[in-house]
């Protein structure tokens, strides 16, 4: 009872610190998006301050003596951090730890005193860059010297330096930004280098020191060579650690003398190891010790023995394995140099290997064997492979959707004309409903059009809409790309069902269901049951009104953690992603709540992906079934009456069955090119993440690129609809005929 009530008091009294350090903001153009309670100081606040360059920033509008906080500076258009900046503050007791985050930074003045200025009244703890471009200027041009007093330096002293992503980078980069500076730690993400996105980083040669002091680099990057222009001796002459993530492909390590430790956390080690084999065997005269292995998948199989050959004579590096090894594989053996003569104490080696094992690899004899030459070539497909290959889907996408689009508005365009040209007196439900299709295509296929301004194929990459991220451009793509066009997919298949309907009534023997039918359109009843089919069709689309939603989140650092904007992967029906570090900022609705979604996912998919798709193909399949049938009896009615029509009805006979079955196929691959990219997706949603198998749930946009593709096919299909409805309908054809062949309608 005693340890309550002393809990009960102790709670009390963090509450009442908590509640006495509120987060008080009084400017508008400040904006609250997350605070955390900090035991004893109150609570470490993130705020988004939203500011015109000119105008500056008041940092009057937050109670600074009694926070610590994260402020994201959000300037209404690009700026450059230069002298021009202002801003407004009260002179404080003693300097406030903040950290900052930027966007949408033009580029850096290298003389100014922007980070010198803040330093004078904030104790900067850390600092990051987004949607940015990291270009360096000086007065003079391209000229890259120092021309400040000794004891200037632009970041000054900084616990970490952050680029994320999305920084567009530049290969000559006056190195001069970072002279002077002391940094514990400085990330750089988002360097690549293929033709979807080239964005390096390389510094100038001064080939003189900068006085620099950073102990730790990190790198994320996809498929590039991290050569000396990027590792600069001069700029990080005093690492010590290097942390490289994503796939790497060469690295250059020997000018940093001072490196001690390489940490790898790439996503393809073996690949590394193969093509970093003789570098590592350069290091001798460099103070590089460990090799700190970070790759939670990877088991060091015995099949890869020969990739990791030359380790073995590296008798100056200690690698270190912090990945669970389930089995003892000679390649073990081989990294951690294990022989008879040499049993190194080794807790992995000793937790999972038996003695005798040193007995069975024969090291000298399979070191002898192993034959890898400058033809060798080692490759594994890897997380970043899979959201390139997606984005070189959604390059193609982009290609063609203008395209696609265009062909099925002029198409649906002539349908149109086509059909209005056609006497009232021959306009029957038939005729009707090919005019709401091609109305129902064309309205489709304009708002597709317009639906590039949200596609962006990376960042800094060859494409990316400029307003992407804009909030109307983003509620554009919810309310009409992502809910209405499911709409009005819906109502396109749902049409061509029905058509496909009519002209099996026309080929049945039983004309008795047709007339009951026909009666039955002018009842309550059948209008009830168009008004709840369309109604059917809004409400299982409703969901992406909730879904998808509006992604203010501009502060990525890792390119796993991005968003789409808006984001489209917001529900699970688990609380946690179950994939190590991705972030799961953007899950609005999980557990018990996400089950509505689920089942409005699963109902719209089974609805427009399977019933509808299944439906068209059945009706079609028995229309061409009927219409043979009906020929045999036309040819064996010919035989008995022993007329000449014989040959003639043959002739007609196989000239439809092959405009029929072409017809047919031609659609059939569209759809199914559609309802196969669905279904996998559909399948892909509803997958345990157990086994981080799940694409959706870890790289939501990969998803979304499949869908987007399969769109084409849709659009195309809608496109085909004049073909479909010139081979198939005899009025049709004869208006066509009428207009573009200059033929009188019988």
């Amino acid at each position: 009872m005693a340890k309550n009530i002393e809990f009960i008091t102790i709670f009390s009294i963090f509450l009442t610190i908590i509640q006495n350090y509120e987060v008080n903001i009084t400017c508008n153009n400040f904006k609250l998006i997350d605070k955390k309670p900090l035991i004893g100081i109150g609570y470490m606040a993130e705020v988004n301050i939203y500011f015109n360059h000119e105008n500056g920033v008041d940092f009057n509008c937050l109670n600074l003596d009694s926070n610590r906080y994260i402020l994201n500076f959000i300037p209404i258009m690009f700026m450059s951090l230069d002298n021009s900046f202002i801003f407004k503050l009260s002179k404080l007791e003693e300097k406030v730890l903040i950290s900052f985050q930027f966007i949408k930074i033009n580029s850096f003045e290298f003389n100014s005193y922007f980070f010198t200025n803040l330093r004078d009244t904030f104790n900067i703890y850390l600092i990051q860059f987004y949607y940015s471009k990291f270009k360096v200027i000086t007065q003079n041009g391209n000229d890259c010297f120092l021309n400040k007093s000794d004891n200037f330096n632009f970041f000054g002293r900084l616990d970490t330096l952050g680029f994320g992503f999305t920084t567009k980078y530049y290969i000559k980069t006056c190195p001069l930004i970072f002279a002077k500076t002391q940094i514990n730690s400085i990330e750089i993400y988002g360097l690549s280098d293929n033709f979807l996105l080239r964005n390096k980083l390389g510094f100038l040669r001064l080939n003189k020191t900068i006085n620099s002091s950073i102990q730790e680099i990190v790198i994320k990057a996809y498929e590039i060579d991290l050569d000396e222009t990027i590792l600069d001796r001069f700029v990080f002459q005093d690492v010590q650690s290097l942390e490289l993530k994503g796939k790497i492909k060469k690295i250059s390590v020997n000018q940093i003398k001072n490196l001690v430790t390489v940490a790898l956390k790439v996503e393809s080690l073996k690949e590394f190891f193969f093509l970093n084999r003789q570098i590592f065997k350069n290091t001798l005269d460099t103070n590089l010790k460990f090799i700190d292995i970070y790759n939670y998948n990877y088991q060091f199989p015995d099949e890869d023995f020969c990739i990791f050959k030359e380790f073995h004579r590296l008798y100056w590096l200690e690698i270190k394995i912090t990945n669970i090894v389930y089995k003892c594989s000679c390649t073990i053996l081989l990294i951690f140099k294990i022989t008879k003569n040499n049993t190194r104490n080794n807790d992995l080696f000793s937790s999972i290997c038996k003695r005798n094992k040193i007995d069975e690899c024969k090291l000298d004899v399979r070191l002898s064997q192993c034959n890898l030459d400058s033809n060798t070539t080692i490759s594994e497909s890897t997380s970043s492979d899979l959201i390139f290959n997606s984005q070189l889907l959604n390059l193609l996408t982009i290609f063609m959707t203008p395209i696609s689009c265009l062909i099925t508005v002029i198409t649906n365009l002539m349908n149109l004309k086509i059909l209005y040209n056609i006497n009232k007196d021959k306009i029957c439900n038939s005729i009707k409903l090919m005019i709401l299709n091609s109305f129902l295509n064309l309205i489709y296929s304009l708002i597709y059009s317009v639906h590039l301004i949200n596609k962006c194929i990376y960042v800094n990459g060859i494409f990316c809409s400029a307003i992407l991220r804009e909030k109307p451009v983003q509620l554009f793509d919810i309310v009409f790309v992502e809910f209405l066009l499911n709409v009005l997919k819906i109502w396109s298949n749902a049409s061509l069902i029905c058509l496909s309907w009519l002209r099996l009534s026309c080929l049945s023997k039983d004309k008795n269901w047709i007339k009951k039918f026909t009666k039955f359109q002018n009842t309550k009843i059948f209008k009830f049951l168009i008004a709840f089919s369309l109604g059917i069709s809004v409400f299982v689309s409703l969901d992406k009104l909730f879904v998808v939603r509006v992604n203010e989140q501009f502060f990525i650092m890792d390119e796993n953690d991005y968003e789409e904007f808006p984001n489209k992967n917001t529900f699970m029906l688990t609380a946690f992603r179950d994939i190590g570090d991705h972030s799961v900022s953007g899950v609005h609705y999980f557990g018990k709540k996400s089950v509505i979604f689920y089942v409005l996912f699963v109902a719209n998919f089974i609805l427009n992906d399977f019933i509808l798709y299944s439906l068209l193909l059945f009706i079609d399949l028995y229309i061409l079934y009927l219409f043979n049938q009906n020929i045999k009896r036309k040819n064996k009615l010919a035989m008995k009456l022993k007329t000449n029509g014989k040959q003639s009805t043959k002739n007609t006979e196989s000239k439809v069955n092959s405009t029929v079955v072409l017809n047919l196929i031609i659609v059939f691959f569209l759809k199914f090119g559609h309802f196969g990219v669905s279904f996998y997706i559909f399948m892909n949603k509803l997958r345990n993440n157990n086994d981080y198998q799940n694409v959706c749930f870890n790289f939501s946009r990969v998803c979304s690129n499949y869908l987007e593709f399969s769109e084409q096919f849709f659009i195309l299909s809608m496109a085909y609809s004049i073909i479909i409805f010139f081979n198939l309908n005899t009025t049709f054809k004869e208006s066509y005929n009428c207009i573009f062949a200059k033929k009188s309608i019988k």
